[in-house]
Order: C-alpha cells, then sequence, then structure tokens
C-alpha cells in the first residue's frame, strides 16, 4: 500500500513532490506524487482510492518554509515536518511505532522458554 501521496498545487510543487516521491521510494517507502494538473482535491480523492496511509498538500508557500503538514488518513490527525531528512526520518520512526506496537505483550524476553 502507498504510505504517503503528495498532492501539489503548481508546477513547482509537483516538481518538489515528485522528487520527494521519489527521494522516500529510494529509502524503501511507497511514495506516490499526485497526477500533474489536476486540482489538490482531486489528487487526494486519488490518494484516498489508492489507500495512502498518509497524505500532504505541497504549495509555494510551504516549499518557501521548506515545511509541510502530513496527515494520517486513518486519525486525521496532523504532523509538521520538514523536507528532505526529516521527512524520511517520519516514516522511518513509523515503521517503529507500528512494530513495536504489533510487538506489545509478546514475550519476547528470557520467559519465552519457560
Amino acid at each position: 500500500p502507498c504510505a504517503l501521496y503528495i498532492a501539489a498545487d503548481g508546477e513547482e510543487a509537483e516538481i518538489a513532490a515528485m522528487a520527494m516521491a521519489a527521494d522516500l521510494r529510494g529509502e524503501g517507502f511507497a511514495a506516490e506524487s499526485g497526477l500533474m494538473g489536476l486540482p489538490v482535491s482531486e489528487q487526494l480523492a486519488c490518494a484516498e482510492r489508492l489507500g495512502a496511509r498518509f497524505t500532504m498538500a505541497l504549495d509555494a508557500d510551504c516549499l518557501a518554509a521548506g515545511r509541510a503538514e502530513i496527515r494520517d488518513t486513518a486519525t486525521g490527525e496532523t504532523f509538521e515536518t520538514a523536507f528532505g531528512e526529516a521527512l524520511s526520518r517520519f516514516f522511518y520512526d513509523r515503521q517503529i511505532l507500528e512494530l513495536t506496537g504489533a510487538l506489545e505483550g509478546l514475550p519476547l524476553g528470557p520467559e519465552l522458554g519457560e
């Protein structure tokens, strides 16, 4: 499934979204950028159809600030993050949280063999 779908508003944001998605894919995360020329609302509808876990909407203001909000599509919770390594770190941290949550309650210590 798609971990992050990046919707973009404007040509500069579209180029940045494609680069960010490619960088994240290079690190092993399933990331997609929006379809060029479509309104952000339609791109986010595509994200929903793809089952994206998180979405991000990029525009000129986000690019100028070097930050954007990531929205958890399951909970609606939003997280602000910088681009580059901070964006990658966000997804590494999420993987760790999900793995630790999945392991919660399992006997992983010496008591396993008892």
